[in-house]
Protein backbone atom coordinates (compact mmCIF):
# COMPACT_ATOMS: atom_id res chain seq x y z
CA UNK A 1 0.00 0.00 0.00
CA UNK A 2 3.01 2.73 0.85
CA UNK A 3 4.21 1.26 -2.20
CA UNK A 4 1.41 2.11 -4.34
CA UNK A 5 0.95 5.23 -2.65
CA UNK A 6 5.10 6.56 -2.78
CA UNK A 7 4.61 5.16 -6.74
CA UNK A 8 1.22 7.76 -7.44
CA UNK A 9 3.07 10.60 -5.75
CA UNK A 10 5.88 9.93 -8.16
CA UNK A 11 3.44 9.89 -10.97
CA UNK A 12 1.54 12.95 -9.98
CA UNK A 13 4.98 14.91 -8.79
CA UNK A 14 6.07 13.69 -12.90
CA UNK A 15 2.84 15.10 -14.28
CA UNK A 16 3.53 18.44 -12.95
CA UNK A 17 6.92 18.61 -13.60
CA UNK A 18 6.48 17.73 -17.38
CA UNK A 19 3.32 20.33 -17.45
CA UNK A 20 5.68 22.89 -15.90
CA UNK A 21 7.68 22.24 -18.48
CA UNK A 22 5.39 22.20 -21.58
CA UNK A 23 4.33 25.32 -20.05
CA UNK A 24 7.15 27.01 -19.43
CA UNK A 25 8.64 25.89 -23.28
CA UNK A 26 5.16 27.31 -24.89
CA UNK A 27 5.33 30.58 -23.48
CA UNK A 28 9.44 30.51 -24.15
CA UNK A 29 7.96 30.02 -27.79
CA UNK A 30 5.55 32.62 -27.46
CA UNK A 31 8.30 35.03 -26.08
CA UNK A 32 10.23 34.01 -29.10
CA UNK A 33 6.68 34.49 -31.84
CA UNK A 34 6.20 38.21 -30.77
CA UNK A 35 9.87 38.65 -30.72
CA UNK A 36 10.49 37.05 -34.26
CA UNK A 37 10.31 40.43 -35.51
CA UNK A 38 10.68 43.10 -32.97
CA UNK A 39 13.37 41.59 -31.06
CA UNK A 40 13.48 40.79 -27.14
CA UNK A 41 11.09 42.90 -25.05
CA UNK A 42 8.86 44.22 -27.97
CA UNK A 43 5.33 45.42 -27.01
CA UNK A 44 2.26 43.69 -28.44
CA UNK A 45 2.96 45.70 -31.49
CA UNK A 46 6.11 46.46 -31.52
CA UNK A 47 6.25 42.84 -33.90
CA UNK A 48 6.41 44.93 -36.70
CA UNK A 49 8.10 48.33 -35.39
CA UNK A 50 10.49 46.37 -33.27
CA UNK A 51 11.92 46.79 -29.53
CA UNK A 52 10.85 49.85 -27.84
CA UNK A 53 8.33 50.69 -30.59
CA UNK A 54 5.11 52.56 -29.11
CA UNK A 55 1.47 51.16 -30.26
CA UNK A 56 1.82 52.71 -34.15
CA UNK A 57 5.75 52.19 -34.46
CA UNK A 58 4.61 49.15 -35.59
CA UNK A 59 5.38 50.03 -39.26
CA UNK A 60 7.59 53.25 -39.21
CA UNK A 61 10.21 51.65 -35.63
CA UNK A 62 11.02 52.90 -32.61
CA UNK A 63 9.55 56.53 -31.27
CA UNK A 64 7.44 57.01 -34.24
CA UNK A 65 4.12 59.10 -33.49
CA UNK A 66 0.20 57.57 -34.04
CA UNK A 67 0.35 59.28 -37.05
CA UNK A 68 3.94 58.43 -38.19
CA UNK A 69 2.67 55.03 -38.87
CA UNK A 70 2.56 56.32 -42.70
CA UNK A 71 4.74 58.96 -42.86
CA UNK A 72 7.78 58.32 -40.37
CA UNK A 73 9.21 59.47 -37.55
CA UNK A 74 8.24 63.26 -36.76
CA UNK A 75 4.94 63.43 -38.96
CA UNK A 76 2.06 65.31 -36.72
CA UNK A 77 -1.11 64.14 -36.49
CA UNK A 78 -2.66 64.56 -40.01
CA UNK A 79 0.68 64.40 -41.84
CA UNK A 80 -0.25 60.62 -42.93
CA UNK A 81 -1.22 61.25 -45.97
CA UNK A 82 0.63 64.96 -46.49
CA UNK A 83 4.13 64.02 -45.20
CA UNK A 84 5.82 65.26 -42.51
CA UNK A 85 5.01 69.30 -40.98
CA UNK A 86 1.66 69.30 -42.58
CA UNK A 87 -1.36 71.16 -41.22
CA UNK A 88 -4.40 69.40 -40.13
CA UNK A 89 -5.86 69.59 -43.57
CA UNK A 90 -2.72 69.52 -45.57
CA UNK A 91 -3.56 65.34 -45.51
CA UNK A 92 -4.22 65.43 -49.18
CA UNK A 93 -2.52 68.52 -50.52
CA UNK A 94 0.54 68.52 -49.20
CA UNK A 95 2.54 71.29 -46.66
CA UNK A 96 1.25 74.54 -46.07
CA UNK A 97 -2.21 73.90 -47.95
CA UNK A 98 -4.94 75.39 -46.20
CA UNK A 99 -7.90 73.78 -45.15
CA UNK A 100 -9.41 72.89 -47.84
CA UNK A 101 -6.98 72.34 -50.27
CA UNK A 102 -7.20 68.76 -49.57
CA UNK A 103 -7.97 67.76 -52.90
CA UNK A 104 -6.75 71.12 -54.82
CA UNK A 105 -3.46 71.23 -53.79
CA UNK A 106 -1.16 74.21 -52.04
CA UNK A 107 -2.98 77.30 -51.25
CA UNK A 108 -6.30 76.04 -53.12
CA UNK A 109 -9.20 78.05 -51.27
CA UNK A 110 -11.92 76.69 -49.44
CA UNK A 111 -13.59 75.45 -52.31
CA UNK A 112 -10.68 74.90 -54.36
CA UNK A 113 -10.86 71.14 -53.50
CA UNK A 114 -11.79 70.05 -57.02
CA UNK A 115 -11.47 73.45 -58.87
CA UNK A 116 -7.51 73.72 -58.43
CA UNK A 117 -5.71 76.78 -56.58
CA UNK A 118 -7.49 79.88 -56.48
CA UNK A 119 -11.15 78.83 -57.55
CA UNK A 120 -13.51 80.30 -56.02
CA UNK A 121 -15.88 78.46 -52.89
CA UNK A 122 -18.36 76.83 -55.63
CA UNK A 123 -16.09 76.08 -58.64
CA UNK A 124 -15.37 73.19 -56.97
CA UNK A 125 -17.01 71.27 -60.19
CA UNK A 126 -17.02 74.19 -62.58
CA UNK A 127 -13.20 74.81 -62.59
CA UNK A 128 -11.40 78.50 -61.36
CA UNK A 129 -13.53 81.69 -61.02
CA UNK A 130 -16.68 79.73 -61.68
CA UNK A 131 -19.91 80.94 -60.08
CA UNK A 132 -21.84 79.42 -57.15
CA UNK A 133 -23.49 77.15 -59.78
CA UNK A 134 -20.85 76.72 -62.41
CA UNK A 135 -21.15 73.45 -61.07
CA UNK A 136 -21.87 71.84 -63.83
CA UNK A 137 -21.78 74.03 -66.80
CA UNK A 138 -18.32 75.76 -66.53
CA UNK A 139 -16.60 79.10 -65.89
CA UNK A 140 -19.05 81.90 -65.74
CA UNK A 141 -22.80 80.21 -65.37
CA UNK A 142 -24.84 82.12 -63.32
CA UNK A 143 -26.70 80.68 -60.04
CA UNK A 144 -29.04 78.14 -61.59
CA UNK A 145 -27.65 77.74 -64.91
CA UNK A 146 -26.12 74.42 -63.53
CA UNK A 147 -28.83 72.53 -66.08
CA UNK A 148 -30.10 74.74 -68.16
CA UNK A 149 -26.42 76.33 -69.41
CA UNK A 150 -25.05 79.63 -69.27
CA UNK A 151 -27.40 83.00 -68.47
CA UNK A 152 -30.30 80.93 -67.46
CA UNK A 153 -32.11 82.65 -64.95
CA UNK A 154 -32.58 81.10 -61.67
CA UNK A 155 -35.24 78.53 -62.97
CA UNK A 156 -34.23 78.11 -66.30
CA UNK A 157 -32.12 75.02 -64.90
CA UNK A 158 -34.90 72.81 -66.50
CA UNK A 159 -36.82 74.68 -69.12
CA UNK A 160 -34.12 76.61 -70.73
CA UNK A 161 -32.50 80.09 -71.25
CA UNK A 162 -34.64 82.90 -70.19
CA UNK A 163 -37.25 80.77 -68.74
CA UNK A 164 -39.18 82.07 -65.68
CA UNK A 165 -38.86 80.37 -62.47
CA UNK A 166 -41.68 78.04 -62.84
CA UNK A 167 -40.84 77.67 -66.78
CA UNK A 168 -38.72 74.85 -65.06
CA UNK A 169 -41.06 72.25 -66.46
CA UNK A 170 -43.21 74.09 -68.89
CA UNK A 171 -40.42 75.74 -71.02
CA UNK A 172 -39.68 79.38 -71.70
CA UNK A 173 -42.56 82.38 -70.90
CA UNK A 174 -45.00 79.87 -68.39
CA UNK A 175 -46.00 81.36 -65.45
CA UNK A 176 -45.50 80.06 -61.67
CA UNK A 177 -48.07 76.97 -62.58
CA UNK A 178 -47.69 77.01 -65.69
CA UNK A 179 -45.01 74.32 -64.97
CA UNK A 180 -47.53 71.25 -66.04
CA UNK A 181 -50.42 72.95 -67.48
CA UNK A 182 -48.02 74.92 -70.11
CA UNK A 183 -47.85 78.20 -70.73
CA UNK A 184 -50.72 80.42 -69.85
CA UNK A 185 -51.87 78.24 -67.26
CA UNK A 186 -53.15 79.51 -63.94
CA UNK A 187 -51.30 79.03 -60.37
CA UNK A 188 -53.25 75.60 -60.33
CA UNK A 189 -53.99 74.41 -64.00
CA UNK A 190 -50.54 72.85 -63.34
CA UNK A 191 -52.36 69.47 -64.16
CA UNK A 192 -55.64 70.42 -65.13
CA UNK A 193 -54.77 72.72 -68.27
CA UNK A 194 -55.20 76.20 -68.98
CA UNK A 195 -58.21 77.87 -67.16
CA UNK A 196 -58.80 74.94 -64.86
CA UNK A 197 -59.52 76.37 -61.70
CA UNK A 198 -57.81 76.19 -58.66
CA UNK A 199 -59.09 72.28 -57.38
CA UNK A 200 -58.79 70.89 -61.41
CA UNK A 201 -55.42 71.07 -60.45
CA UNK A 202 -55.56 66.97 -60.31
CA UNK A 203 -58.91 66.88 -62.34
CA UNK A 204 -58.54 68.41 -65.85
CA UNK A 205 -60.77 71.47 -66.47
CA UNK A 206 -63.16 72.28 -63.93
CA UNK A 207 -62.34 69.02 -61.21
CA UNK A 208 -64.66 66.76 -61.23
CA UNK A 209 -67.66 68.98 -61.19
CA UNK A 210 -67.42 70.11 -64.46
CA UNK A 211 -67.51 73.85 -65.60
CA UNK A 212 -67.43 76.46 -62.52
CA UNK A 213 -67.14 73.71 -59.74
CA UNK A 214 -66.36 75.12 -56.38
CA UNK A 215 -63.11 74.65 -54.38
CA UNK A 216 -64.72 71.71 -52.64
CA UNK A 217 -66.15 70.50 -55.12
CA UNK A 218 -63.36 68.55 -56.43
CA UNK A 219 -65.00 65.66 -55.27
CA UNK A 220 -68.58 65.58 -54.73
CA UNK A 221 -69.24 67.37 -57.76
CA UNK A 222 -70.72 70.70 -58.96
CA UNK A 223 -72.14 72.81 -55.96
CA UNK A 224 -70.73 70.74 -53.08
CA UNK A 225 -70.53 72.25 -50.22
CA UNK A 226 -66.78 72.22 -48.13
CA UNK A 227 -67.64 68.83 -47.14
CA UNK A 228 -69.54 67.63 -49.88
CA UNK A 229 -66.00 66.68 -51.18
CA UNK A 230 -66.92 62.43 -49.86
CA UNK A 231 -70.76 62.54 -49.75
CA UNK A 232 -72.24 65.12 -53.48
CA UNK A 233 -73.97 67.74 -53.57
CA UNK A 234 -76.15 69.68 -50.78
CA UNK A 235 -73.89 67.25 -48.02
CA UNK A 236 -74.02 69.32 -44.88
CA UNK A 237 -70.81 70.26 -42.72
CA UNK A 238 -70.76 67.23 -40.74
CA UNK A 239 -72.03 64.62 -42.95
CA UNK A 240 -68.82 64.00 -44.60
CA UNK A 241 -68.56 60.24 -42.92
CA UNK A 242 -72.42 60.01 -41.63
CA UNK A 243 -74.00 60.81 -44.76
CA UNK A 244 -76.78 63.27 -45.83
CA UNK A 245 -78.64 64.86 -43.50
CA UNK A 246 -76.37 64.03 -40.60
CA UNK A 247 -76.17 66.23 -37.49
CA UNK A 248 -72.98 68.05 -36.70
CA UNK A 249 -71.40 65.20 -34.65
CA UNK A 250 -73.02 62.63 -36.73
CA UNK A 251 -70.25 62.24 -38.71
CA UNK A 252 -68.97 59.05 -37.30
CA UNK A 253 -72.20 57.43 -35.99
CA UNK A 254 -74.46 58.00 -38.74
CA UNK A 255 -77.76 60.48 -39.39
CA UNK A 256 -79.56 61.14 -36.50
CA UNK A 257 -76.78 60.33 -33.75
CA UNK A 258 -76.15 62.56 -31.11
CA UNK A 259 -73.15 64.40 -30.11
CA UNK A 260 -71.33 61.70 -28.25
CA UNK A 261 -72.86 58.93 -30.14
CA UNK A 262 -70.08 59.34 -32.45
CA UNK A 263 -67.71 57.39 -30.83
Amino acid sequence: MHLKLKLNGALVHLVWKLKGALVHHVQKLKGALVQAKGGPGTSRIEAKGGPGASQIEAKWGPGASRVEAKWGPGASRVEAKGCPGASCIEAKGGPGASCIEAKGGPSASRVEAKGGPGASQIEAKGGPDASQIEDKWGPGASCIEAKGGPGASRIEAKGGPSASRVEAKGGPGASRVEAKGGPGASRIEAKGGPSASRVEAKWGPEAKGGPGASQIEAKGGPDASQIEAKWGPGASCMEAKGGPGASCTEAKGGPGTSRIEAK
